[in-house]
């Protein structure tokens, strides 16, 4: 038996509404709304950047089929598919899911935030650096592939990593 709260779900087949050889699909012990689904890889893997790429394709195309399960079932009038990835997300289970909260108007849940100013000189900062790291030469992604293979321990990208395991 795991330790993992979610691997439990998907071991004992609890709450269970979708399932497949990647992803299992399971109403939240604790939703927040009737229907709150989690979708989440069969394998273990605490944050998205550990989630093979086949197994996040999978995943979120199951969101989207959960989604309109949810409209149509509950007759609903939104979704809210949500990732919290890292303790500083709000994150607190460590294994990678993707919440689909039903909504309908005036349900009193608030996921809402305030938008903040920058300055246009720290905007085209980060636009530049993360198109460089995200786009990156392919010469350049290349040695970054290589480079994940052998990362030890104290890299800075490990360890970033690490801090945003819950």
């Amino acid at each position: 038996m795991s330790d993992c709260e979610h691997c439990r779900f998907a071991e004992e087949k609890e709450l269970v509404v979708f399932e497949d050889e990647l992803v299992v699909a399971v109403l939240a012990k604790k939703p927040v709304a009737l229907g709150h689904i989690l979708v989440m890889p069969k394998q273990h893997v605490t944050i998205l950047e550990q989630v093979p790429d086949n197994v996040a394709e999978r995943a979120f195309i199951i969101a989207n089929k959960v989604s309109t399960a949810l409209f149509d079932v509950l007759r609903i009038n939104g979704t809210n598919i949500i990732v919290e990835n890292g303790t500083a997300a709000g994150q607190t289970t460590p294994h990678f899911a993707i919440n689909v909260i039903p909504r309908t108007e005036n349900d009193g849940l608030k996921l809402s935030w305030a938008a903040k100013r920058f300055s246009d000189e720290q905007i085209s900062m980060a636009e530049m650096q993360l198109q460089k790291e995200i786009q990156g030469a392919p010469e350049e992604q290349k040695q970054s592939e290589e480079k994940k293979e052998t990362t030890l321990v104290g890299d800075n990208e490990l360890v970033n990593h690490l801090k945003r395991i819950p």
